[in-house]
């Protein structure tokens, strides 16, 4: 099934791209005279989707921690062709209030994505943008509600929070937590008296790009710390830098009762 072709012939048709809900509908019943089912189909697109918005967010991550490091070092003195610190200039200080405005507009609808690429077969040109992307994935999760069988209903569902960070950087920055004495890890009885332990407790609460987080992938991630070392992601480092230039900001501007 190319999911692929499905999405975007789809919506880069004027006739069809005016009701796309329908269209999804249509697909939906073409595949499952294949057997395919609900969650098999609609998952199949949204795994499209789900990658073009991680190529658009490793472009805006990375432009997010490039600015921080040139604020960092502009505001130490430091530019990129000297190591040597020296005063701040009225130029740095203009520098600086550009690097700080563009953090804090800065947004994942700056960064489209090119469709003439490999992966789409060069079949199609232009760009799509986040906001389009967000606009298809609704159209899909509607589609899936509405044009194929409905799941049974389970009792005392746990609607999660939806963050927008991936799985792997939801489990570290709860290990971050957890190192910082902020919240506690139970211990090793609790773990294995409790379905999924720790790291099921956060699937049962938290998603990670709408999906709930795989308890056993997440023990992965955290065994793949602590043993292989294997690096952080760029959007984890975005994350965190966020969080110290926000506190910053609060700390500077302190609210007065």
């Amino acid at each position: 099934m190319n999911y692929k072709e499905i999405i975007f012939d789809g919506y880069l048709t004027p006739s069809s791209s005016k009701n796309l809900e329908g269209y999804f509908k249509r697909q939906f019943l073409n595949a499952e005279k294949r057997h395919y089912s609900n969650v098999e189909f609609f998952d199949g697109c949204m795994d499209v989707i789900q990658h073009l918005e991680e190529r658009i967010e490793a472009s805006y991550y990375k432009r997010k921690n490039d600015l921080y490091l040139m604020l960092d070092m502009r505001k130490q003195g430091i530019i990129t062709s000297s190591d040597n610190p020296k005063p701040l200039t009225d130029d740095d200080m203009i520098k600086i209030k550009d690097f700080e405005e563009e953090i804090r507009t800065i947004s994942r609808e700056q960064f489209p994505e090119n469709l003439f690429t490999p992966y789409f077969e060069h079949k199609y040109k232009g760009d799509i943008y986040w906001s389009e992307l967000q606009h298809i994935k609704n159209t899909i999760n509607e589609a899936k509600l509405n044009g194929g069988p409905k799941e049974k209903p389970k009792s005392e569902i746990i609607e999660p929070l939806d963050f927008n960070l991936n799985q792997t950087d939801i489990v570290h920055f709860f290990d971050l937590l957890v190192d910082a004495d902020i919240i506690k890890e139970p211990i090793n009885e609790v773990h294995k008296s409790t379905k999924g332990g720790f790291y099921g407790k956060l699937s049962k609460y938290f998603t990670a790009k709408g999906r709930n987080i795989n308890r056993n992938s997440a023990k992965q991630v955290k065994s793949n710390k602590d043993i292989k070392h294997t690096p952080y992601s760029g959007s984890y480092f975005a994350m965190l830098n966020d969080l110290k230039y926000t506190i910053e900001r609060k700390l500077e501007n302190p609210v007065k009762n």
